[in-house]
């Protein structure tokens, strides 16, 4: 019994958001997970300078956080570039972990 609780694995959430708590679902999502898994992690995009998060506290426990694509804005022409750009990087974090 104790070999089964010990390989709980962690849990990895990916948005197109800097941080968890900009969504309030994901708060209550990453607080579920909190709860049955080992460690939450999130994998995010960071729109701009001022949103830049290393870690993140929901609840009681610490969620990692890691950036995968910075820059691109909100509402800009960018974006028909960064869009895809940020699937691409999804991807290939995905197959590289």
């Amino acid at each position: 019994m104790e070999a089964l609780e010990s390989s709980i694995p962690s849990v990895l959430i990916v948005a197109p958001l800097p941080c968890i708590s900009k969504r309030t679902r994901l708060i209550k999502v990453s607080r579920l997970y909190q709860g049955r898994f080992e460690s939450v992690s999130f994998w995010g995009w960071c729109r701009s300078s001022a949103e830049e998060k290393v870690t993140e506290y929901v609840g009681d426990a610490k969620v990692s956080v890691r950036t995968l694509l910075r820059g691109g804005g909100y509402a800009q022409r960018r974006l028909l570039f960064f869009y895809p750009l940020w699937v691409i990087k999804v991807v290939l974090a995905m197959l590289f972990l």
